[in-house]
């Protein structure tokens, strides 16, 4: 049986999703909302998603979770029941971590 695991989000958590999240997903574009920040009294900053290569925020997520199962030796199947944006999150980050386990077994 597998141990359970903690999901709080942590800075520290954070600050490791940062340095094992595919390059690719880590520089999404981002803006203060003037409008937003003037209506709720704070700097609002947005994100443009839709220019990440799923156009979901979503990719940074699952390739976090494949990363952290991987590290974990865990080799369990995953089922995704969505053919939306975290279906095709989790297709794309399933194919780049397959890869890299390809690669790493071959050496």
């Amino acid at each position: 049986m597998p141990t359970p695991i903690d999901h709080r989000i942590t800075l520290a958590g954070i600050r490791e999703a940062s340095k094992t999240i595919n390059p690719v997903f880590l520089h999404t574009p981002q803006f203060v909302s003037e409008p937003l920040s003037a209506r709720l009294d704070c700097e609002l900053s947005v994100t443009i998603e839709t220019l990440n290569p799923i156009p979901s925020f979503k990719g940074r997520g699952t390739d976090y979770l494949l990363r952290k199962a991987h590290d974990r030796g865990d080799a369990r199947r995953l089922v995704c029941a969505s053919a939306g944006n975290w279906g095709q999150a989790m297709a794309r980050s399933d194919c780049r971590h397959a890869a890299v386990g390809r690669r790493r077994s071959a050496s």
